[in-house]
């Protein structure tokens, strides 16, 4: 996240699917010279990781044979089978892109009951230049059936 010029100390933070953030400080240790790292605080103190719904990477062909991928979030304990489903497309549609990680929003959803899927169709950033252009002038169309086949993908 951040670290001195000299970049003997360092804050650092790590975060799952689960977890929204634990911070931690990390510099050398006094006596030994070696990286120590202390923990500093929690993004989000109140939230028990242990209660929260894991998230996994997806898949797919859409049907004219582009390769989708996205992330399934599912409530913690369930089965991924006969959920209810939302699908949370992202912003955009050019350029942004969903991400592995902590999202309070699907874990929201999930907490309830219902599966979450977002979708990184055509058009979206992070996939290469190619991938973001094949999105242009595409939003009622070929953006749509990205996220419908990954709907159908869920179901089948």
């Amino acid at each position: 996240m951040s670290s001195t010029p000299d970049e003997l100390f360092q804050i650092v933070i790590a975060y799952n699917d689960r977890n929204p953030g634990d911070y931690y400080i990390m510099h050398p240790d006094e006596k030994t010279g070696k990286p120590k790292i202390q923990y500093l605080f929690s993004a989000r103190s109140w939230i028990n990781p242990d209660l929260m719904a894991s998230t996994r990477p997806v898949k797919y062909t859409t049907r004219d044979g582009i390769e989708i991928n996205g992330y399934l979030t599912v409530p913690k304990g369930k089965a991924e089978k006969n959920l209810p489903l939302i699908v949370m497309p992202h912003g955009g549609p050019h350029g942004p892109r969903d991400y592995w990680g902590f999202d309070p929003e699907a874990q929201m959803l999930a907490s309830r009951g219902l599966a979450v899927l977002k979708v990184n169709f055509r058009g979206s950033g992070g996939y290469g230049p190619a991938f973001e252009t094949s999105g242009h002038g595409k939003w009622g169309t070929e953006i749509q059936y990205d996220i419908i086949d990954g709907t159908k993908y869920l179901i089948d």
